[in-house]
């Protein structure tokens, strides 16, 4: 075990400046050795036991590859979940003119100022 992390704290040490006082060695090394004593991760901790990933590579992973598959599938719906709530459907908005005044007028009224999108909502709340 001593032997396996002396791999990965060698190959952090290569990789990312070659200094102990190295801010992305520090952090490497942190985010690291985290992920390794997580005990709700024991499947990262396996993985690099068995040797799936080279004590040599584990430099390279990020937070998602060290992340069990299911805190993976986790963070991916809850992402998923984040985009679905910002994004506005097409039918959701009314075309209209921004005046220089900083008035909205309808897209028909023929205004002098560019196209903005509002939100339906806006529009029935005034």
């Amino acid at each position: 075990m001593a032997e396996l992390a002396k791999k990965i704290e060698e190959s952090i040490f290569t990789n990312t400046g070659s200094s102990p006082y190295d801010v992305k060695y520090k952090t490497c090394c942190r985010s690291k050795l985290w992920n390794l004593r997580d005990k709700r991760n024991s499947e990262f901790v396996n993985k690099v036991i068995s040797g799936t990933i080279k004590a040599e590579d584990v430099y390279k992973l990020t937070g998602d590859e060290m992340l069990s598959h299911e805190k993976y599938y986790q963070k991916q719906s809850e992402i998923r979940r984040m985009v679905e709530n910002c994004v506005r459907y097409e039918s959701d908005l009314v075309p209209m003119k921004l005046e220089s005044d900083g008035s909205l007028s309808s897209c028909m009224s023929g205004g002098s100022g560019g196209t903005v999108w509002v939100s339906r909502n806006m529009l029935d709340k005034s």
